[in-house]
């Protein structure tokens, strides 16, 4: 019970071939999910499994006025491929994330004692963003030596991530 969902997605993308050996994808996502819906849990015990008492599995244990889930992710990027011939080819690709959300809930935290009637609840609270660039390269080669194929990859790869998060 009251729990909701909504999210709204945009995901473009365009791919340039100048060539039939070169392409450059470009890719943007955009994804808001204002209500992020929360998925408090009840005890096994009482719900799946026999307990002291009956526990409805549609309970939510939270407070419709307190609970609260939000994000936003966005991120752009591209993926650049040329073949240079039936041998060498490469790949490089790029990507800048930014994430943002805030969660806040009550949950289930057990049976406050063993006559198993009454529960806790403890408060959980978690806002923050993550900053995150991501890039690869990579040369590969293909090729035959005899009846063994070979198919060699080197390559770089880079990743600067920055969460800045609250727990309480």
């Amino acid at each position: 019970d009251h729990v909701y969902e909504e999210r709204l997605a945009v995901a473009p993308s365009l791919t340039w071939r100048p060539t039939l050996n070169t392409s450059l994808t470009l890719y943007a996502q955009y994804q808001a999910d204002p209500d992020g819906g929360l998925y408090n849990a009840v005890p096994a015990y009482g719900t799946i499994l026999p307990g002291k008492t009956s526990i409805p599995r549609n309970l939510d244990v939270g407070d419709p006025n307190f609970d609260r889930m939000s994000k936003m992710e966005e991120f752009i990027g591209y993926i650049f491929t040329h073949r240079f011939d039936k041998i060498f080819s490469c790949k490089q690709q790029y990507r800048y994330l930014y994430n943002t959300q805030s969660i806040k809930y009550l949950q289930a935290s057990g049976f406050a004692d063993a006559s198993q009637t009454t529960l806790m609840r403890s408060a959980y609270l978690n806002e923050g963003s993550v900053n995150s660039h991501t890039f690869d390269n990579q040369l590969s080669a293909k090729f035959n030596t005899g009846i063994v194929h070979q198919n060699i990859l080197v390559g770089f790869d880079y990743q600067n991530t920055a969460f800045d998060h609250s727990f309480w």
